[in-house]
């Protein structure tokens, strides 16, 4: 149940995002838990040189220890990296959207 409701949290958040930005770059990553891996991050953007990696949970879920590692390596290196649930979802979907514009320089 909770994986269903990660992935409509992420299509919600696609959908939204590729209706602003059409020509950026969105990919979900595969999942591959059931084949022995794990991924590091759910999504990663790209749009106008911007790079954004996102990992999605829903309810009070948070990121494991493994993907909160990836998301901070991401950050020291200049990359935006953001964990995104049902409470920031309008506000980090507006950041990421103005940062895609141009408004924040880095």
């Amino acid at each position: 149940m909770r994986k269903n409701l990660e992935s409509q949290l992420i299509n919600k958040f696609r959908k939204a995002y590729l209706k602003l930005f059409p020509n950026c770059f969105f990919y979900k990553i595969p999942d591959t838990l059931d084949l022995g891996g794990k991924k590091p991050f759910d999504v990663f953007i790209v749009c106008n040189k911007n790079l954004f990696c996102l990992e999605f949970k829903s309810g009070n879920k948070k990121p494991d220890l493994y993907q909160s590692e990836c998301l901070k390596r991401i950050s020291d290196n200049g990359m935006e990296s953001f964990f995104i649930n049902e409470d920031n979802y309008s506000f980090l979907l507006d950041y990421i959207s103005k940062v895609s514009q141009g408004y924040f320089k880095k």
